[in-house]
C-alpha cells in the first residue's frame, strides 16, 4: 500500500486497484467501466472477493443485472475450490471466474465448463492474460481467453514502470542481500574465487571467461537486481554461507564460477601444495544445472539440457564429467561429446 500509494496508483486514471481485504479500505472491491464495441454498449464489471467470506448475498450486490446493456462480469477469488466454483457457476451472474495460479503461464483451469470460463493469469509476471470479449445477437457476451508473454517487444506502461522501479529501491534500502543469513561450511571448507583457480587450470579458465557465466553478476547489476537475493543467488558463488558472496565488498566471488558447480575449492587447493589425497566430502554444496535453470527463470532449458550443456563446456579431462554435478542427478553426457581438448595435464 505504501508503494501503491506514494506513486500515486490510487488516483491513476490508466491503472485501476482491485481488493476484497477490508484493510485497504481506500481500494474498491470491484470497478465497472463501458465500451462501445460494433455500435452496442457493453458493461464490464470486475470485482474481487475472498472465499472466506462469500456467499451468495454478497455476490449478487457485486454485479447489475438490471437493463438491457451487455454485460460481462468478472470475479476474482482467492480459492480455486470445485465447491466453490460450483455455488458461483449456479448463480449464473459470472461470466468469467479468476482463480489462483498455480503455473507460469495464464491457462483455462476448467475446460469442462463454459460458463462461468475459468482461468488463472500466471505467476511471476511472465504473462499476461488477455480476455476478447463479442456482444453475441441475444446480448450475451463471448469470452476468449489467450496469453501475452510480456517481452520487450510489448510497449512500455510508465506506471508499471514507475512501481516496479519502486520495488527496486525498496530490496536496496531494505539491505536484503545483508541479511542472508550465512551458515558454516562443515570440514573447514571455504570458497576462494575463481581466479584462484585459474592458476593450475588455465586452460579451463580461458574457456570459461568466455562463457556468459563468467559475466553473469554484471548482467544483474545492468538491470539493477543486484541487491536482490532471489536473483543473486544464481549468478554468485555460495550466496548464504559463511565464505560466499556477500556483496560488492567480496567481488571474487561474483559470476558462476568453478566453485559454484565444483563447490568449495580452498581444500582441494591445500591438497595440491601439500600433495596430499583429498577427497571432497559428499555433502558439500553444489549447484546443479535446473538449481538454477529452472521454467521460471530458464523457461528454454526444459528438454533441451545437452545444448546448453555444450555451451559451458571448459575442459578437456576425459572423466571430467565425473566433477561435474550434471542435471538434477543424471547422468552428465560423455566426455568424447563435449571435450573440448585432447588431453590436460590440469590436477583438478
Amino acid at each position: 500500500m505504501k508503494v501503491i500509494s506514494e506513486l500515486g496508483l490510487l488516483d491513476s486514471t490508466n491503472c485501476e486497484l482491485l481488493s476484497s481485504t477490508p484493510l485497504y479500505d481506500k481500494i474498491a472491491a470491484k470497478v465497472g467501466r463501458e465500451y462501445t464495441l460494433t455500435g452496442r454498449k457493453l458493461l464490464v464489471t470486475i470485482a474481487s472477493i475472498q472465499a472466506a467470506d462469500f456467499n451468495l448475498s454478497k455476490l449478487s450486490q457485486l454485479f447489475d443485472t438490471k437493463g438491457d446493456t451487455a454485460k460481462s462480469n468478472l470475479l476474482i477469488i482467492d480459492s480455486s475450490d470445485p465447491k466453490i466454483v460450483d455455488l458461483i457457476d449456479k448463480t449464473n451472474l459470472v461470466d468469467v471466474l479468476i482463480v489462483p495460479s498455480t503455473a507460469t503461464e495464464p491457462r483455462i483451469v476448467d475446460r469442462g465448463r463454459t460458463r462461468p470460463l475459468v482461468i488463472s493469469v500466471g505467476k511471476f509476471g511472465e504473462y499476461a492474460a488477455k480476455l476478447t470479449l463479442e456482444i453475441q445477437n441475444d446480448l450475451s457476451v463471448k469470452s476468449q481467453f489467450s496469453e501475452v508473454p510480456i517481452t520487450d517487444k510489448l510497449p512500455s506502461d510508465k506506471n508499471l514502470v514507475d512501481l516496479y522501479k519502486f520495488y527496486q529501491t525498496l530490496v536496496r534500502d531494505e539491505k536484503l542481500l545483508d541479511k542472508v543469513p550465512q551458515v558454516p561450511l562443515s570440514d573447514g571448507l571455504a570458497y576462494v574465487g575463481t581466479k584462484k583457480c585459474q592458476t593450475c587450470h588455465e586452460f579451463a579458465y580461458q574457456k570459461w571467461i568466455e562463457r556468459k557465466h563468467a559475466i553473469a553478476y554484471p548482467t544483474l547489476v545492468q538491470v539493477e537486481h543486484q541487491y536482490d537475493p532471489e536473483c543473486v543467488k544464481c549468478h554468485v558463488i555460495g550466496l548464504g554461507y559463511e565464505s560466499g558472496f556477500k556483496n560488492d565488498t567480496n567481488p571474487e566471488l561474483g559470476n558462476v564460477g568453478c566453485e559454484a558447480c565444483h563447490g568449495p575449492g580452498n581444500k582441494h587447493i591445500e591438497s595440491v601444495l601439500t600433495q596430499k589425497t583429498y577427497v571432497a566430502p559428499g555433502g558439500q554444496p553444489r549447484m546443479k544445472c535446473v538449481d538454477c535453470h529452472t521454467n521460471e527463470n530458464s523457461s528454454g532449458f526444459a528438454g533441451h539440457e545437452r545444448e546448453y550443456f555444450q555451451k559451458i563446456a571448459h575442459w578437456k579431462e576425459p572423466r571430467a564429467e565425473d566433477s561435474i554435478q550434471y542435471l538434477s542427478g543424471t547422468a552428465a553426457p560423455k566426455a568424447d561429446s563435449v571435450n573440448v581438448g585432447k588431453e590436460s595435464s590440469d590436477n583438478r
